[in-house]
C-alpha cells in the first residue's frame, strides 16, 4: 500500500446567507486574512487563511438557513455530517485573549476546558458554526504515546492504531492502465490581486 504525503487539512467549506457578517467575524474579530474570493451571478465565495496549510471557505447562498444550535460533541439523531471545526492556537495565553475578545464582541464562549492533551474554548460563529480553539499541551505527544480510553462496559476491542496495508488491494504503478489519461478540468477564471 503506498504512503501518501499529507500535510494537514487544506480547507473546510461552509455555507452562509450573510457573507458580510461572516467576514466581520472571521476577518475582523478573529483576524484571518482573506486570500481568495469569487463573485458571480450565482453565488459569492470567500476564503480565509487560517495557517500555512489551512483555509476556511464560505459560499454565500441567500436561501441557506442556519443550523439548529447544538453543543459541540453532543449526539444527534438522523442524518448528520459535521460537528465542529477546531483551530489550533500557538500559545496557551491566546485562548485567554480570544475568550475575552469573544465576550467583548457578545459571542457565547465556554470556559477553558482541559482535555489532557489539549486546552480548548468553544464558541459559535454568526452562522451557528460550532468552533473550537485549542492549544496543544507540549508535554503530551500523541504521536509517540497514543491514548485510547475505553469504558469496560463497552463491547469490542481497541482498534489498531496503525494502518493495515493488507485491507485493500495494492494498486502499484505496475498495475496502472497504460491507456489512462489524466484529465484536469478548468475551473472559474481567477483574477489575482496584486
Amino acid at each position: 500500500m503506498p504512503r501518501f504525503n499529507f500535510s494537514g487539512i487544506h480547507h473546510v467549506a461552509f455555507a452562509t446567507a450573510d457573507l458580510d457578517k461572516t467576514i466581520a467575524y472571521w476577518r475582523d474579530l478573529l483576524g484571518f486574512n482573506i486570500v481568495f474570493g469569487i463573485a458571480d451571478k450565482d453565488q459569492k465565495q470567500i476564503s480565509f487563511r487560517i495557517s500555512q496549510h489551512m483555509m476556511v471557505f464560505f459560499f454565500e447562498w441567500r436561501e441557506v438557513e442556519k443550523v439548529k444550535p447544538k453543543r459541540h460533541g453532543e449526539p444527534v439523531k438522523g442524518p448528520f455530517i459535521f460537528d465542529h471545526l477546531a483551530i489550533h492556537m500557538e500559545q496557551e495565553s491566546d485562548l485567554d485573549t480570544l475568550q475575552n475578545q469573544l465576550v467583548c464582541a457578545d459571542f457565547p464562549v465556554s470556559d477553558i476546558i482541559n482535555h489532557g492533551f489539549l486546552h480548548s474554548i468553544y464558541t459559535f460563529d454568526p452562522n451557528g458554526i460550532p468552533l473550537e480553539f485549542s492549544w496543544k499541551v507540549p508535554q503530551v505527544d500523541l504521536d509517540k504515546r497514543p491514548v485510547f480510553i475505553k469504558d469496560e462496559s463497552i463491547d469490542g476491542e481497541i482498534p489498531a492504531l496503525v494502518p493495515n496495508a493488507d485491507r485493500w488491494p495494492n494498486c502499484d504503478e505496475d498495475q496502472e492502465d497504460p491507456d489512462h489519461v489524466r484529465v484536469i478540468l478548468p475551473g472559474k477564471e481567477l483574477k489575482y490581486f496584486q
